[in-house]
C-alpha cells in the first residue's frame, strides 16, 4: 500500500514537471522567433533598404504591425517564461525531485534575460526619468518598434536622396561605395545584431538548464496507517 501511495505521488510531480517542460518550450520557441525577426528586420531596413523603391509601402505597412505584434509577444512570454521557469522550481522542490540545482540557474539566467528584453528605452521616457537621470533615457532594451529603426537609419537614406539630387549619378554611386561610417555602423551593429544575439545566448543559457528529474524522496508514511483507528480499550 505505502508502494503504491509512493508511486502515485511520484507520478503526479512528474506528471506536473513534463507541463512544465512542455510551456517552457513553447514560450522558448516564441521567445527564438520574435529575436530572429528583429534581426532579420534591420538588416532589411538598414542594408536591404526595403523602405525605398517601389515596395516601400508594402514594406512599411508589413512592419508597421509586426514590430508592435512582436513587441507584445515579447514582453508577455518573456515575463510567462520567468514564472514558467519558477513554477518549475517550486514544483521540483516540493516533491524533492533532482534538478532544483539546474532549474535554479535556469531561473536566475531568465531573469537576466528579461532584464535586457524589456524596451527600456520607451519605458524610462518618462519626463521624470529623463529630467532626473537622463542617462536612463539611453538604456536600450532588445525589443524595438519601427520609428526607433528609422530614425536609426535616417541619416543614410536622407544623405543618399540629397546627393541625387544635387550631383551626377556616377560621382554618388562612388561616394556611397567609398564613404562609410566605421563608428555609426559598429555601433548599429552592436545594439541590432549583437546586443538581441547575447539575448538568445541567454535564453540559450536558461533554456539549457532543464534536467530530467528522478524521484528521490524519502520513505514516505503511509496514509492508512495515519488514520487507522487504535484499538478500543476494554
Amino acid at each position: 500500500m505505502a508502494e503504491d501511495e509512493y508511486a502515485s505521488a511520484a507520478g503526479a510531480y512528474v506528471e506536473a514537471m513534463r507541463t512544465v517542460r512542455g510551456v517552457k518550450n513553447l514560450f522558448f520557441g516564441l521567445l527564438v522567433v520574435v529575436i530572429l525577426f528583429l534581426v532579420a528586420a534591420f538588416c532589411l531596413v538598414r542594408y536591404a533598404v526595403v523602405l525605398e523603391g517601389a515596395n516601400q509601402l508594402v514594406w512599411e505597412n508589413w512592419l508597421s504591425w509586426a514590430f508592435p505584434f512582436s513587441a507584445f509577444v515579447g514582453v508577455v512570454v518573456g515575463c510567462l517564461y520567468v514564472l514558467t521557469l519558477l513554477v518549475g522550481l517550486k514544483i521540483s522542490l516540493a516533491g524533492r525531485l533532482e534538478g532544483a540545482a539546474g532549474l535554479t540557474k535556469g531561473f536566475f539566467w531568465s531573469l537576466l534575460f528579461l532584464a535586457i528584453l524589456l524596451p527600456w528605452q520607451n519605458i524610462l521616457m518618462h519626463k521624470v526619468a529623463g529630467e532626473q537621470m537622463p542617462m536612463l533615457r539611453t538604456v536600450p532594451g532588445v525589443l524595438f518598434g519601427l520609428g526607433e529603426l528609422k530614425e536609426e537609419t535616417a541619416v543614410k537614406t536622407e544623405e543618399s536622396k540629397e546627393a541625387r539630387k544635387s550631383k551626377p549619378k556616377e560621382a554618388v554611386e562612388k561616394e556611397e561605395g567609398t564613404k562609410v561610417d566605421v563608428p555609426k555602423e559598429a555601433r548599429l551593429a552592436i545594439r541590432f545584431i549583437l546586443y538581441p544575439i547575447a539575448a538568445l545566448l541567454l535564453l540559450v543559457a536558461a533554456q539549457s538548464k532543464y534536467r530530467p528529474q528522478r524521484v528521490e524522496m524519502p520513505e514516505p508514511v503511509s496514509i492508512s496507517r495515519l488514520t487507522e483507528q487504535p484499538p478500543e480499550t476494554p
